[in-house]
């Protein structure tokens, strides 16, 4: 993997249409066909780029050819149906709008029924409302929402025509999906800072949102008096700001362990969700005011690498004496001068 590479790479977790771009300049500097590399940037590096980000970018209207190019490059031949649907899915994260979604779906169909000339399944458009079928009877199944359930032959007759396969395939079908939900490819590891911290930190964060002008979108905490009193429990602060959100978790101790043991640490998660650079650079913020605030030092925590140079980034960004410094701008830019 070049340099170049990791940091396309990099830069994908945090802004993907960014990324995307800089490979479209890559392209046209090398005069090669830009659908091409991206579809093969994508398809090579999807065990470590955001699944959900691949799904978006595959499905977006006007990446059809990007769609066509990444779909060719999955083996699906000499699977049955649905073996194969869930090889597909196992690549990156269905995501985006209905429409969006069905043009990922029919991509799947077309290249399915090229590599399977042998199938049961005879035509692209059969193999469309198969996989429409399959998506539809996987929601009902396992959407806990969904309390009217459909039955083995509801559903049957629902695709009783012999173009479908017949009632064996069909009924095939629903077996395996109630006995296995599809698993689409999943977003990676959590992004997190974990710090202990000794005593009531209620305030300190009320005091943090105040001065940052954090909107606390919502407080959770879920247990009653009862289970606080014996036993260790979480509460969690929400912060949103434009597009960033970040969850602080408290584990506070139980009542009665607070009261008797010698020991008031809690532990505290500051987690970043969704993975955008706004996200983190407020959790960042956050850290650094905690750090300040409690002289304990946030640790960083993901698996994966180019996240935790963004988090330590974003927490040495905001890890300065408002007091000591006038011109912020350098840090902003990357200066290795000591503030003060």
């Amino acid at each position: 993997m070049s340099l170049n590479e990791k940091e396309i790479i990099a830069t994908f977790d945090l802004n993907p249409k960014k990324a995307i771009e800089e490979l479209k300049t890559i392209a046209n500097n090398t005069n090669v066909d830009e659908n091409e590399l991206i579809a093969n940037f994508l398809y090579k590096n999807r065990d470590n780029l955001n699944p959900s980000f691949i799904g978006e970018i595959i499905a977006l209207r006007g990446n059809e050819n990007i769609l066509a190019k990444f779909v060719s490059k999955i083996d699906l031949s000499n699977k049955d149906f649905l073996t194969a649907f869930r090889f597909f899915l196992s690549h990156f994260e269905l995501a985006g709008e209905a429409q969006a979604i069905q043009r990922v779906l029919t991509a799947f169909a077309m290249h399915f029924c090229e590599q399977n000339p042998e199938s049961n399944i005879k035509s692209a458009e059969i193999a469309d409302k198969l996989v429409n079928a399959i998506i539809f009877i996987n929601n009902v199944l396992h959407n806990p929402k969904i309390s009217n359930k459909i039955s083995f032959d509801e559903f049957c007759r629902m695709y009783k025509e012999s173009e479908y396969g017949g009632k064996k395939f069909i009924g095939s079908l629903y077996k395996s999906i109630k006995r296995e939900e599809l698993s689409p490819k999943k977003s990676l590891s959590s992004m997190y800072y974990t710090m202990n911290i000794n005593g009531n930190i209620d305030e300190t964060l009320k005091e943090i949102s105040d001065t940052e002008n954090f909107k606390t979108s919502s407080i959770t905490d879920n247990h009653n008096f009862l289970y606080k009193l014996f036993f260790d429990y979480p509460i969690t602060v929400q912060y949103k700001e434009g597009q960033a959100i970040v969850d602080v978790v408290i584990n506070k101790k139980s009542i009665l362990g607070g009261l008797f043991s010698f020991n008031s640490t809690n532990q505290l998660l500051i987690t970043i969700k969704p993975a955008n650079q706004n996200s983190i650079d407020m959790a960042g913020k956050i850290a650094a005011q905690l750090k300040r605030k409690t002289s304990i030092a946030p640790e960083v925590m993901t698996t994966r690498p180019y996240h935790k140079i963004a988090m330590q980034k974003a927490l040495q960004l905001h890890d300065y004496d408002k007091a000591k410094v006038s011109n912020r701008e350098e840090l902003a830019l990357g200066s290795t001068k000591k503030i003060p």
